[in-house]
C-alpha cells in the first residue's frame, strides 16, 4: 500500500510539473514570437534569419541554443558596414526549429538537414560560423560537402573526445532514457542547469539580463530540453569518429577561444584542433570567456574576414595552376 501512495504521489508531483513547463513554455513563445523565416526541409519546419547583403555567412549556436546567440554578432556587422549577408538558423529541435520526435537525431543527419536549408536560402559557398557545440558540426560540414564551403571559423568549439565531453554524453544518455522525467520536472531542473551554464560562458564578464531571461524561458521547454539531451549523448561518439579526420580539411579554418573560459577548456580542443589542422589560424582572446560571439563580435568579424580573403586568395591560386577542366566532387565523398 505505500509503494502505491508512493507511486501515485511521484507521479502527481510529475504531472503537475509537467503542466507548469507546458505553461511556461507558452507565456515564453509569447513574450519572444520568432522572427525572420521558416524553411521546409525533409518534413521538417526550421526557423532562420537572414540580414544584409553580400558573401554568406551561415551562423549556428551552441547547445542548448538559438539565432539569438548572434545578435550582437549582427549589430557589430550592421554597424560596420560589413558586406555580408548573415543567417543565423535555429538549429532542430532549438528555438523555433522543429525536430523529429521521439526518434534521435545524429549530429550526421543535422549536418544534412542543414545542408539542404542552407541550399533553400541560396546560399553560395558560405562561412560557416559555429559556437561552441556547432564548430565540430561545421567541420564536419566541410568535409561532407568541401566544394560548398567558403571557410569555417570555430568558437569556443566543442571538437575533442575528451574525457569530460564523454561524462557529458554518458550523462545525457541516461536522463533521456527517463524521457518523461526530462518532460516532466524539465522546468525546474532545466532552469538551474541554464543559469550555470550562462553564468559559466559568460565569465568574467555578467549574462545580459534581458538575454538571460529569453535564454531561461525558450530553452528550458521540454522539446528544446529533450533535443539538448539528444546532441549532448551524440557528441563524444561523434568525435571519436570525426577528430582522426580534421587533417582532411582544405578550406580555410579559424579557431577563437577565451583563454578564461570556464565552459570548454580551450587548451583541450582550440589549442588541439590548432594542431591537428596545420594550416588553421588560432586566435586567442586575452581575458575572455566562452560566449565570444556576445562579448567580442569584433573579433569574430575580423576572423571571418581573414577566412574570406584566405579563400579568395587560395582560389585565385587554383585558378592559375589548373590545366584541364576539374569534376565537381561528389559532396557525398567523405564518408565518416
Amino acid at each position: 500500500m505505500f509503494v502505491l501512495v508512493v507511486i501515485g504521489v511521484a507521479a502527481a508531483v510529475g504531472l503537475a510539473f509537467s503542466a507548469a513547463a507546458k505553461g511556461l513554455g507558452r507565456k515564453a513563445e509569447r513574450q519572444y514570437p520568432p522572427e525572420g523565416q521558416w524553411i521546409n526541409v525533409d518534413g521538417l519546419t526550421l526557423h532562420g534569419i537572414s540580414e544584409g547583403s553580400g558573401l554568406d555567412v551561415i551562423c549556428l549556436h551552441g547547445n542548448p541554443g538559438f539565432a539569438q546567440d548572434f545578435d550582437e554578432l549582427v549589430a557589430e556587422a550592421v554597424s560596420t558596414q560589413r558586406p555580408y549577408r548573415i543567417v543565423r538558423l535555429d538549429r532542430p529541435g532549438h528555438g523555433y526549429s522543429q525536430r523529429p520526435f521521439p526518434r534521435g537525431l545524429s549530429v550526421w543527419r543535422q549536418i544534412a538537414i542543414l545542408h539542404d536549408a542552407i541550399a533553400k536560402l541560396g546560399a553560395v559557398r558560405p562561412v560557416l560560423v559555429g559556437y561552441s557545440w556547432s564548430g565540430a558540426a561545421v567541420l564536419a560540414y566541410a568535409l561532407k560537402y568541401p566544394a560548398e564551403v567558403r571557410g569555417v571559423v570555430v568558437i569556443g568549439g566543442q571538437t575533442e573526445p575528451v574525457f569530460f565531453v564523454h561524462a557529458v554524453s554518458a550523462a545525457a544518455r541516461l536522463m533521456r532514457l527517463a524521457g518523461f522525467l526530462a518532460w516532466a520536472a524539465g522546468v525546474p531542473i532545466g532552469r538551474l542547469a541554464v543559469w550555470i551554464a550562462l553564468k559559466l560562458a559568460f565569465s568574467p564578464d555578467p549574462v545580459p539580463t534581458g538575454y538571460q531571461t529569453e535564454a531561461l524561458g525558450l530553452w528550458t521547454r521540454p522539446p528544446q530540453l529533450l533535443a539538448a539531451l539528444d546532441d549532448f549523448a551524440a557528441l563524444a561518439p561523434f568525435l571519436a569518429r570525426m577528430q582522426k579526420d580534421y587533417s582532411q580539411l582544405q578550406c580555410p579554418v579559424a579557431i577563437l577561444a577565451g583563454d578564461a573560459d570556464k565552459l570548454v577548456d580551450p587548451s583541450a580542443h582550440s589549442a588541439q584542433l590548432h594542431r591537428q589542422i596545420p594550416h588553421s589560424q588560432f586566435i586567442v582572446v586575452p581575458g575572455a570567456g566562452h560566449a565570444l560571439t556576445h562579448t567580442h563580435p569584433n573579433v569574430v568579424w575580423s576572423a571571418v574576414d581573414s577566412v574570406v580573403l584566405a579563400g579568395d586568395a587560395s582560389g585565385r591560386a587554383a585558378s592559375r595552376t589548373r590545366t584541364t577542366p576539374l569534376q565537381k566532387p561528389d559532396p557525398h565523398e567523405y564518408k565518416p
